[in-house]
């Protein structure tokens, strides 16, 4: 539309790359809006971010090269992201950001034991089992003493191994039964100590 003497010209906001109709402060109604709200017109906002820059945006590169992530987290330290109405596990969403589907049996396993990473190189495909046997082989899991329901600690196992008298009367003193004691003497029972003599 031609400017007239009856007409005033159209401006357009004064945002780089914005095509709208200029109302206040010279920026068109969704950027004046964004300045009240937040303080800034050039704020970008989370719902105009691709889901690529929100997973950039609260990441942090770790000194042992974990991308880690700083936002929401499960209660076991998984990094957490809503989207598409749904909350995800982060490193899982990732994953299949580059790589593509990946099948429900399936998990999304660390190299670097760190649960809030989603580093594509620390992560690798495996299953259930995969993922255990990761964890037995690092050591990762409630062993010995660390088992919530563990009587004992690890000096008071080598004690027990260590000790001729009978089984009962070792049992007494520690306030176990005999046949554990006979489990721990023959490494049925607390086997990373036997393995370690």
């Amino acid at each position: 539309m031609m400017a007239t003497k009856w007409t005033k010209p159209l401006r357009k906001c004064s945002i780089d790359g914005c095509e709208q109709k200029a109302k206040s402060r010279g920026w068109c109604k969704h950027h004046y809006l964004k300045w009240y709200k937040h303080g800034s017109a050039e704020v970008v906002l989370k719902s105009e971010m691709t889901l690529e820059e929100r997973l950039v945006a609260k990441s942090q590169r770790m000194p042992n090269g974990c991308l880690e992530w700083t936002g929401d987290k499960t209660h076991y330290g998984y990094g957490r992201i809503g989207f598409g109405g749904e909350q995800h596990i982060v490193s899982r969403l990732a994953y299949v950001l580059r790589h593509g589907p990946i099948a429900d049996d399936l998990y999304v396993c660390h190299r670097c034991d760190n649960p809030a990473c989603f580093e594509d190189t620390h992560l690798f495909l495996g299953t259930c089992d995969d993922n255990r046997r990761d964890m037995i082989a690092k050591r990762r899991h409630n062993i010995g003493e660390r088992h919530g329901m563990s009587k004992l600690t690890a000096s008071e196992v080598m004690l027990i191994v260590a000790d001729d008298r009978l089984h009962k009367e070792i049992a007494h003193d520690f306030g176990i039964n005999p046949a554990y004691v006979s489990q721990l003497k023959s490494g049925k029972r607390w086997q990373h100590i036997n393995a370690a003599r």
